[in-house]
């Protein structure tokens, strides 16, 4: 596994840079703070001159100033928060991924194919929004992988909001084998479901594996259990119950058509900037989301599937 010492990394490596990225931080602040004053006053005096309203006095002075500062702080807000999250993403993240594991390219505005989320069928619902940032693309220990935040909705509502993680196998793997968690069974529970509500995915068999902590955790089918069974081994099982335990989220994996696919979901964002942008535990929290991607290639034993 790539070097880990985080607290010798933060001290050596991201002081030097978090001071510009708290005045830049609190800058794009103080624009948001002129974006509320200036509404509130608008609305004020728009509701102090609807008591002595006349034709040729409903736009005045006031109203126009107000209203362009609200434009111009509004503008500025804006540039100014991009200019941050950009250099955040920067200062923070790409450093982050240099320290850990060099050879990743990170394209912050990208997020993961919607195909690799389809043919999955970790989250089957169909949905008719999808939307991510923060992609990380790369080889590790010779397993191709791509990795980011993802989220999708349908009618406002989330189906999945987290990490969603895909690394190329050998396509002799090339049956399918779902191990869902127990909260995130995605069997349809009717035939108007699996038609209507559902992505489709292959018939499949459940599997029995004789595996108590393992029965706890997940639920697991396949289109050609004796494959499955060479993928579920007691070390991989061992893994998968281990990251469901150490995370504490409702992981689910698959093995579909030569890739391998996690999902791991989060109710927060991953890898935004909080309002100190040099928040330590919040920093480790980016750089412990890094070593889970590629630990899922370490633990599940993923170069040995190539």
């Amino acid at each position: 596994m790539p070097t880990t010492d985080f607290d010798s990394f933060y001290d050596e490596q991201l002081l030097p840079s978090l001071q510009q990225l708290r005045d830049q931080s609190r800058a794009s602040r103080r624009w948001l703070y002129m974006v509320i004053a200036s509404a509130v006053l608008l609305v004020i005096y728009i509701y102090i001159r609807s008591g002595d309203y006349r034709e040729d006095t409903l736009i005045d002075t006031p109203i126009v100033i107000f209203f362009i500062l609200l434009i111009v702080s509004l503008g500025f807000h804006i540039n100014s928060r991009n200019e941050f999250q950009v250099n955040f993403k920067e200062s923070i993240i790409k450093k982050i991924l240099d320290f850990i594991y060099p050879n990743i390219n990170y394209e912050p505005e990208k997020y993961i194919s919607s195909k690799f989320y389809k043919n999955s069928s970790l989250y089957r619902y169909k949905y008719d929004s999808i939307n991510g940032d923060d992609l990380f693309k790369g080889v590790y220990k010779n397993v191709p992988f791509s990795c980011s935040e993802l989220s999708t909705k349908i009618d406002d509502e989330t189906i999945f909001s987290g990490l969603f993680f895909a690394a190329r196998i050998n396509n002799y793997y090339s049956s399918g084998t779902y191990v869902w968690s127990k909260e995130n069974s995605q069997y349809a529970d009717s035939i108007s479901t699996e038609r209507y509500r559902y992505y489709p995915m292959p018939k499949v068999t459940g599997l029995k594996l004789q595996h108590e902590a393992f029965d706890k955790y997940f639920t697991a089918c396949s289109t050609y259990p004796a494959q499955a069974r060479e993928i579920l081994t007691e070390e991989r099982i061992q893994q998968m119950i281990n990251f469901c335990i150490k995370i504490n989220r409702d992981i689910s994996f698959s093995f579909v058509g030569g890739h391998c696919y996690v999902a791991v979901p989060s109710s927060s964002s991953l890898f935004e900037a909080a309002k100190d942008p040099g928040d330590k535990e919040r920093i480790k929290n980016y750089f412990l989301n890094i070593i889970l991607f590629l630990s899922l290639i370490d633990k599940l034993r993923l170069d040995e599937m190539q």
